[in-house]
């Protein structure tokens, strides 16, 4: 049982840091994109001689900055409350329930992008395969990191009965 806690303690920990550091890695990669003129965010943006177009670019260079900055935000502290989980931590339901809901998003996502061919519009040759593995593994230490808090939690409330 000591074994089997201090096991997916350790996972937690591991898979933790992986998703604090796969938000910072969307973060670069969406900001390269945006710098090489690869972001399809500003695809609605209309033509600079468009009497509306300073409007629309700031609007839509907030949004983009904000929607970066959540993410990033958001897998921070996913990462760092399974960190502390695997710490000895409480488990907090506003964690899980954002974990549970960055997942879908996430699993949405990367199906979204491979029915579509998204991978193969947007990137070019290695890229995308590069991006889609990125991805599935980001997908795969999410699930990994809740199936950790899960049997963490089994065995604490097999303890406390015993």
């Amino acid at each position: 049982m000591q074994k089997d806690y201090r096991k997916y303690s350790d996972n937690l920990i591991v898979s933790g840091t992986a998703v604090m550091f796969f938000g910072i890695w969307s973060m670069i990669k969406e900001i390269m994109m945006l710098l090489l003129g690869q972001s399809r965010y500003f695809d609605y943006i209309p033509a600079k001689d468009d009497p509306a177009y300073f409007e629309t670019a700031a609007s839509a260079y907030v949004v983009f900055a904000l929607m970066v900055i959540l993410t990033v935000l958001a897998r921070i502290y996913v990462g760092m409350n399974a960190r502390w989980i695997g710490a000895g931590k409480r488990c907090h339901k506003r964690f899980l329930a954002l974990s549970i809901f960055m997942l879908i998003l996430n699993v949405g996502s990367v199906i979204e992008m491979l029915i579509s061919g998204g991978y193969s519009t947007y990137y070019s040759g290695l890229d995308a395969v590069a991006t889609a593995l990125l991805d599935i593994t980001a997908v795969y230490c999410m699930a990994d990191m809740l199936w950790a808090v899960h049997k963490i939690n089994e065995i604490r409330r097999y303890k406390g009965r015993a």
